[in-house]
Protein backbone atom coordinates (compact mmCIF):
# COMPACT_ATOMS: atom_id res chain seq x y z
CA UNK A 1 0.00 0.00 0.00
CA UNK A 2 2.97 2.00 0.78
CA UNK A 3 4.59 1.89 -2.60
CA UNK A 4 1.38 1.79 -4.72
CA UNK A 5 0.97 5.53 -2.45
CA UNK A 6 4.68 6.66 -3.42
CA UNK A 7 4.41 5.76 -7.18
CA UNK A 8 1.01 7.31 -7.47
CA UNK A 9 2.94 10.33 -5.94
CA UNK A 10 5.81 10.13 -8.31
CA UNK A 11 3.83 9.81 -10.85
CA UNK A 12 1.60 12.98 -10.46
CA UNK A 13 4.82 15.31 -9.31
CA UNK A 14 6.61 14.10 -12.65
CA UNK A 15 3.21 14.97 -14.47
CA UNK A 16 2.68 18.35 -13.18
CA UNK A 17 6.86 19.32 -13.52
CA UNK A 18 7.11 17.68 -17.40
CA UNK A 19 6.61 21.03 -19.51
CA UNK A 20 6.03 18.64 -22.38
CA UNK A 21 3.35 16.54 -20.34
CA UNK A 22 1.49 19.70 -18.45
CA UNK A 23 -1.80 19.66 -19.76
CA UNK A 24 -3.03 22.37 -17.48
CA UNK A 25 -2.46 25.88 -18.86
CA UNK A 26 -3.79 28.75 -19.54
CA UNK A 27 -2.15 30.86 -22.33
CA UNK A 28 -3.06 34.47 -22.66
CA UNK A 29 -2.47 36.27 -26.26
CA UNK A 30 -1.71 40.38 -27.18
CA UNK A 31 -1.25 41.43 -30.64
CA UNK A 32 -1.78 44.57 -32.72
CA UNK A 33 -3.95 42.52 -34.70
CA UNK A 34 -4.52 42.85 -39.03
CA UNK A 35 -6.23 41.42 -41.79
CA UNK A 36 -4.03 38.96 -43.60
CA UNK A 37 -3.61 37.04 -46.42
CA UNK A 38 -3.50 33.21 -45.90
CA UNK A 39 -2.73 30.98 -48.78
CA UNK A 40 -2.63 27.21 -49.30
CA UNK A 41 1.13 27.67 -51.53
CA UNK A 42 2.12 29.15 -48.13
CA UNK A 43 3.24 32.88 -50.09
CA UNK A 44 0.60 34.97 -48.01
CA UNK A 45 1.59 37.29 -45.71
CA UNK A 46 3.75 36.57 -42.34
CA UNK A 47 2.08 38.16 -38.78
CA UNK A 48 5.74 39.99 -38.15
CA UNK A 49 5.10 41.64 -41.55
CA UNK A 50 2.22 42.97 -40.84
CA UNK A 51 3.28 44.14 -37.56
CA UNK A 52 1.02 41.34 -35.78
CA UNK A 53 3.14 39.19 -34.52
CA UNK A 54 1.28 37.22 -31.65
CA UNK A 55 2.76 37.51 -28.34
CA UNK A 56 1.84 34.13 -25.89
CA UNK A 57 2.23 34.00 -22.19
CA UNK A 58 1.47 30.15 -20.78
CA UNK A 59 1.37 29.45 -17.46
CA UNK A 60 0.06 26.95 -14.39
CA UNK A 61 -3.65 26.84 -14.13
CA UNK A 62 -3.08 25.82 -10.78
CA UNK A 63 -0.88 28.60 -9.82
CA UNK A 64 -0.14 31.18 -12.29
CA UNK A 65 3.28 30.84 -12.19
CA UNK A 66 5.04 30.83 -15.83
CA UNK A 67 5.71 27.40 -17.59
CA UNK A 68 9.08 27.09 -19.23
CA UNK A 69 9.87 25.17 -22.14
CA UNK A 70 6.16 24.15 -22.75
CA UNK A 71 6.56 22.77 -26.42
CA UNK A 72 5.80 24.87 -29.33
CA UNK A 73 3.86 22.61 -31.41
CA UNK A 74 1.11 22.74 -28.41
CA UNK A 75 0.33 26.34 -29.06
CA UNK A 76 -1.19 27.47 -32.03
CA UNK A 77 -3.90 30.13 -33.63
CA UNK A 78 -7.39 28.77 -34.84
CA UNK A 79 -10.58 30.29 -36.30
CA UNK A 80 -12.06 31.88 -32.71
CA UNK A 81 -15.82 31.22 -33.86
CA UNK A 82 -16.69 29.13 -36.58
CA UNK A 83 -14.55 27.17 -38.61
CA UNK A 84 -13.92 28.15 -41.73
CA UNK A 85 -10.46 27.81 -41.86
CA UNK A 86 -8.49 24.69 -43.87
CA UNK A 87 -4.90 23.86 -43.28
CA UNK A 88 -2.41 22.14 -45.12
CA UNK A 89 -1.80 18.39 -43.48
CA UNK A 90 -4.48 18.81 -40.86
CA UNK A 91 -2.28 20.90 -38.59
CA UNK A 92 -3.23 24.11 -37.30
CA UNK A 93 -2.78 27.38 -39.29
CA UNK A 94 0.16 28.90 -37.20
CA UNK A 95 2.11 27.50 -34.05
CA UNK A 96 4.41 29.40 -32.00
CA UNK A 97 7.57 30.10 -33.14
CA UNK A 98 9.69 28.48 -30.27
CA UNK A 99 9.30 26.35 -26.71
CA UNK A 100 8.48 29.22 -24.13
CA UNK A 101 11.13 30.81 -22.21
CA UNK A 102 12.07 31.05 -19.06
CA UNK A 103 8.90 33.64 -18.43
CA UNK A 104 6.62 31.07 -19.94
CA UNK A 105 6.80 33.77 -23.20
CA UNK A 106 6.81 32.77 -26.80
CA UNK A 107 5.39 34.22 -29.73
CA UNK A 108 4.03 33.55 -33.17
CA UNK A 109 4.99 35.26 -36.53
CA UNK A 110 4.96 33.34 -39.28
CA UNK A 111 2.88 32.58 -42.43
CA UNK A 112 -0.15 30.55 -42.18
CA UNK A 113 -0.69 28.12 -44.31
CA UNK A 114 -4.17 27.21 -45.71
CA UNK A 115 -7.44 28.79 -46.97
CA UNK A 116 -10.77 29.96 -45.81
CA UNK A 117 -11.78 33.21 -43.78
CA UNK A 118 -12.16 34.63 -40.54
CA UNK A 119 -13.92 37.57 -39.58
CA UNK A 120 -14.39 36.61 -35.80
CA UNK A 121 -11.09 36.93 -35.20
CA UNK A 122 -8.59 33.81 -33.52
CA UNK A 123 -7.92 32.13 -30.48
CA UNK A 124 -4.83 30.74 -28.84
CA UNK A 125 -4.73 27.01 -27.67
CA UNK A 126 -2.47 25.71 -25.41
CA UNK A 127 -2.71 21.91 -24.92
CA UNK A 128 -5.72 21.98 -27.08
CA UNK A 129 -7.70 24.58 -24.79
CA UNK A 130 -8.68 27.58 -26.26
CA UNK A 131 -7.73 30.80 -24.21
CA UNK A 132 -10.53 33.37 -23.84
CA UNK A 133 -8.54 35.82 -25.30
CA UNK A 134 -9.83 37.15 -29.10
CA UNK A 135 -7.08 37.70 -30.79
CA UNK A 136 -8.19 40.20 -33.66
CA UNK A 137 -6.48 38.77 -36.76
CA UNK A 138 -8.55 38.47 -39.23
CA UNK A 139 -8.30 35.76 -42.26
CA UNK A 140 -8.96 36.36 -45.74
CA UNK A 141 -7.82 33.59 -48.88
CA UNK A 142 -8.43 33.27 -52.26
CA UNK A 143 -9.23 29.93 -51.12
CA UNK A 144 -12.43 31.13 -50.17
CA UNK A 145 -14.58 27.72 -49.53
CA UNK A 146 -11.19 26.62 -47.66
CA UNK A 147 -10.96 23.27 -49.67
CA UNK A 148 -6.90 23.50 -49.84
CA UNK A 149 -7.16 24.64 -53.73
CA UNK A 150 -7.38 27.76 -55.38
CA UNK A 151 -10.06 26.47 -58.00
CA UNK A 152 -13.17 26.91 -59.95
CA UNK A 153 -15.15 26.77 -57.10
CA UNK A 154 -13.18 29.84 -55.50
CA UNK A 155 -13.55 32.14 -58.59
CA UNK A 156 -17.46 31.27 -58.49
CA UNK A 157 -17.75 32.44 -55.06
CA UNK A 158 -15.59 34.99 -55.72
CA UNK A 159 -17.83 36.14 -58.52
CA UNK A 160 -20.87 36.41 -57.16
CA UNK A 161 -19.29 38.56 -54.02
CA UNK A 162 -17.88 41.25 -56.56
CA UNK A 163 -21.47 41.67 -58.01
CA UNK A 164 -23.39 41.61 -54.61
CA UNK A 165 -23.89 45.61 -53.73
CA UNK A 166 -23.27 44.85 -50.33
CA UNK A 167 -19.64 44.44 -49.35
CA UNK A 168 -18.32 40.97 -48.74
CA UNK A 169 -15.39 40.45 -46.10
CA UNK A 170 -13.73 36.83 -47.36
CA UNK A 171 -13.48 38.48 -51.41
CA UNK A 172 -11.64 41.63 -49.91
CA UNK A 173 -8.34 39.70 -50.79
CA UNK A 174 -6.23 43.01 -50.57
CA UNK A 175 -8.24 43.97 -47.15
CA UNK A 176 -8.74 47.70 -47.77
CA UNK A 177 -12.68 47.70 -47.14
CA UNK A 178 -13.65 47.71 -50.79
CA UNK A 179 -13.69 44.82 -53.67
CA UNK A 180 -12.05 45.87 -56.41
CA UNK A 181 -9.77 45.02 -59.00
CA UNK A 182 -7.39 44.87 -56.80
CA UNK A 183 -9.04 41.79 -55.36
CA UNK A 184 -9.14 40.53 -58.68
CA UNK A 185 -5.69 40.85 -59.05
CA UNK A 186 -5.03 39.06 -56.00
CA UNK A 187 -7.17 35.99 -57.34
CA UNK A 188 -5.94 35.58 -60.41
CA UNK A 189 -2.00 35.33 -59.36
CA UNK A 190 -2.95 32.67 -56.98
CA UNK A 191 -5.23 30.63 -59.33
CA UNK A 192 -4.79 26.84 -58.99
CA UNK A 193 -2.29 26.67 -55.79
CA UNK A 194 -2.42 23.89 -53.65
CA UNK A 195 -1.17 22.47 -50.12
CA UNK A 196 2.11 21.89 -50.78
Amino acid sequence: MKLELVLVTLAVAFFFSTPAQAKFVDVSATTNGATILVTPAGNGESLIGLAATVQLVVTSMFDGTPVPGYPLQDLWLWDHDVTTLGTCGGMPPNVADANTDAEGRTQISGIMIGGGHSQTGLTAYGAGSPSSDVIPIFIVSPDINGSLSVDLADLGIFADDFNDPTYQFRSDLSHDGTEDLGDVAIMAEHMGERCP
